[in-house]
């Protein structure tokens, strides 16, 4: 349309009008553009390629392998990465991750590269290529390094309570204080239910951070997660047929941290929960935003996402996804019923990276951010 709402860009040149009419890409194509011929992009290789001089391309020149791969100045949440230097190298494209993830990209002119922001007492992969004027080579064999543990934090009455292994024993249906004091720490903490009460249920709550939740299983599958933004409470409810020991994790989004305790309670019943907020009689102090909720999972997600709603909210609910720049990626809609829903979102074609669900039933809005591999 030319006129109205929405006006669309008619004069963008990926729109199907004249081409006398066309004079202008958005600022987001122009990024996507120009990010192809940045160094590591798939086409920077272009930049200095022979093939706009005419005639035949000549012999490509030959581009070696880095070898020599070391690590050095290993901490709990960064290490410096170092190789040979490679005749002809213009400069180099690292690849990293967690062991088993998804890769992290980055191009360096030097031959050593710093990486921060890494998790605690984590196995890591890396390598690297290099970047001659014809031509990229391959990446190098895998190198790996194993972070240090995380500094234990002795204020919290908890510590060391740094991994799912030394998880602190909660009892159900008690209120308890706990503190996350460094940017590194994460609090493990474990609890059972039983043949009667099967169904469980945890919640984090009086955050003075940003703190999000994780709920896993005894051989360390992933259940659910609750990561709503700011200091807004967590909470998560397991539904299970079968008893066993369940393990809870609270960790700090982008190392949030604080010396103010936060309170987190176990819960399990004989029904199913149908909220991650309060039961009748509970604290209201204690109630959760919003009177609706779902668990994600996987978190992170591959191919397929599933979200289990509570019941008790006769209404529709839309489910949209965003990407991180704020972009709808897909939005469905799903009946509310009293029994709880569940509902599968398919993720196969998502680019790897944070997303963001929200969910709304009448006036109630509620988010959790969610990681594609």
């Amino acid at each position: 349309t030319c006129s109205g709402a929405p006006l669309e860009m008619t004069m963008n040149y990926m729109d199907y009008t004249d081409d006398a009419c066309m004079y202008m890409f958005s600022s987001g194509q122009s990024s996507r553009m120009n990010a192809l011929f940045a160094p590591g992009g798939a086409r920077y290789g272009l930049l200095s390629s022979n093939g706009c001089g005419g005639g035949v391309d000549p012999e490509p020149t030959t581009c070696g392998v880095p070898s020599g791969l070391s690590v050095a100045s290993i901490t709990s949440s960064s290490a410096v990465i170092s190789w040979a230097a490679v005749s002809g190298a213009v400069s180099y494209d690292v690849q990293y991750r967690i062991a088993g993830g998804a890769w992290s990209q980055g191009n360096v002119t030097g031959t050593s590269a710093n990486f921060t922001g890494l998790v605690a007492g984590t196995l890591y992969e890396w390598a690297v290529r290099t970047n001659c004027t014809g031509g990229s080579s391959a990446f190098s064999s895998t190198s790996s390094f194993t972070t240090s543990a995380a500094t234990a934090c002795t204020n919290d009455a908890y510590e060391t309570n740094e991994t799912l292994a030394a998880a602190k024993t909660l009892s159900v249906n008690t209120t308890y204080s706990a503190m996350k004091i460094c940017p590194s720490d994460v609090d493990w903490f474990k609890f059972s239910s039983t043949s009667s009460q099967r169904k469980v249920r945890v919640r984090i709550y009086n955050l003075p951070a940003d703190y999000d939740l994780e709920l896993y299983s005894a051989n360390g599958t992933l259940l659910g997660t609750s990561a709503n933004g700011g200091t807004t409470n967590e909470g998560i409810f397991y539904n299970a047929s079968g008893t066993g020991t369940y393990y809870v994790k609270v960790i700090g989004y982008n190392g949030a941290s604080s010396n103010t305790a936060y309170t987190i309670r176990c819960e399990r019943q004989k029904n199913n929960y149908t909220s991650t907020g309060r039961l009748d009689g509970e604290e209201s102090g204690e109630l959760l935003s919003g009177s609706f909720g779902f668990t994600a999972y996987p978190n992170p997600v591959s191919s397929n996402l599933t979200l289990q709603f509570a019941g008790g909210i006769s209404d529709i609910v839309v489910i949209n996804l965003y990407d991180m720049s704020g972009r709808m990626v897909t939005t469905t809609t799903s009946p509310y019923g009293e029994d709880g829903v569940t509902v599968n979102i398919s993720t196969a074609d998502l680019r790897s990276g944070l997303y963001l669900i929200e969910a709304i039933a009448g006036e109630e809005r509620i988010t959790q951010r969610i990681v594609r591999e």
